[in-house]
């Protein structure tokens, strides 16, 4: 997560909130911190200060978890990713993950010499994907 001085802020006045400190406090606190009676006043590593001060007395910064419904180009690459779990359960494949799976099709379908590059599976159209299905099962077959 990249923290601006914008983000330290929000990131501050959620934890007062959060902590439920009143303002006197709060004032001392940052006047014991940062040596600054405001947060606006506050330079980016006293904000840093500050808000380490609040994780020390029990703030916990939650992030928000990506999903993976990012719409896809091809209904094949379901499939794809079925085997590909598959794979990994049975221990064929060292990462299933997301990322590694990725790489895989990059590898697939770049060194096709295509046009257009591709990234993740999510870009793939029917045709790509039929390529990347047909090598998955080939390895799937040889391992098996």
């Amino acid at each position: 997560m990249q923290l601006t001085r914008q983000k330290l802020i929000q990131l501050i006045h959620i934890a007062k909130s959060q902590l439920r400190v009143d303002d006197e406090s709060y004032r001392l606190i940052l006047n014991r911190t940062a040596g600054k009676n405001s947060c606006k006043s506050c330079t980016v590593p006293e904000l840093m200060l500050v808000l380490d001060h609040f994780e020390k007395i029990g703030f916990k910064i939650k992030t928000k978890r990506k999903t993976l419904t990012t719409p896809t180009n091809s209904s094949i690459s379901h499939k794809i990713r079925a085997i590909w779990d598959d794979m990994g359960r049975k221990g064929f494949v060292r990462d299933p993950s997301e990322k590694s799976l990725n790489a895989f099709v990059r590898k697939v379908v770049n060194s096709e010499h295509s046009k257009v590059l591709i990234l993740n599976i999510n870009a793939l159209n029917n045709a790509q994907a039929t390529v990347v299905l047909e090598r998955l099962k080939k390895w799937q077959a040889r391992v098996s």
